[in-house]
């Protein structure tokens, strides 16, 4: 149980990762 917490956290970081690169690359600053 523990390990699979681990594994979704780990998924969900890197999705918000990606979701604010492409936003950053959608609006130059």
């Amino acid at each position: 149980m523990v390990a699979n917490i681990n594994l979704i956290k780990q998924e969900s970081y890197s999705v918000v990762n990606l979701e604010k690169q492409l936003m950053s690359n959608k609006s130059p600053k």
